[in-house]
């Protein structure tokens, strides 16, 4: 099966960049005057038009809108991510779905008996938030008890904070 679909993904491919070249040659005898940058435009969104709208059936992701290149679904959803478009979202492709933020695959479940699932059987995976620069110069290298991965450090630092500083000992310790 994957091996027929990597062939008819090939040959969709070739027959694409075909017709790509063939329009961007009748492009330039046409438009003449024009810079190669926009004659090469039209080949680069023929170029990922088989990506966009072809889906591998092999794959094992979750269904969901289809998504742009560069963008992934930031064009349908904006920065609008709140449960009542999730809601939706969850009433046409199902509990579990798919977006794509950028770069990030966002999957989405909304059945509360599943999500508790999810968290009790893959809890370290979801425990920890994703590491940037700019948190790591704040944070130095992620050393507070907010944005440290969770592990050795982070029990340690949750043992302290859950320390009880205000017990009736310290209190009267530190009264004149």
């Amino acid at each position: 099966m994957r091996k027929t679909t990597a062939i008819v993904m090939a040959k969709l491919l070739g027959i694409v960049t075909l017709v790509a070249v063939a329009s961007a040659y009748a492009a330039k005898s046409f438009f003449p005057d024009l810079s190669p940058f926009f004659l090469s435009l039209p080949l680069l969104l023929l170029l990922l038009l088989p990506f966009v709208l072809v889906s591998v059936p092999g794959s094992n992701t979750p269904p969901g809108p289809v998504s742009f290149p560069i963008f992934g679904n930031w064009l349908q959803v904006g920065n609008d991510l709140n449960h009542r478009n999730l809601v939706n979202m969850a009433k046409k492709y199902g509990n579990v779905f798919l977006l794509r933020l950028g770069v990030r695959n966002l999957v989405v479940v909304s059945d509360p008996k599943l999500a508790a699932e999810v968290l009790h059987t893959q809890g370290v995976e979801f425990g920890s938030r994703p590491r940037n620069v700019v948190w790591d110069i704040f944070t130095d290298n992620g050393k507070d008890m907010v944005f440290t991965e969770y592990g050795d450090h982070w029990r340690k630092m949750r043992r302290v904070m859950t320390l009880p500083f205000f017990t009736n000992k310290v209190v009267q310790q530190y009264r004149e």
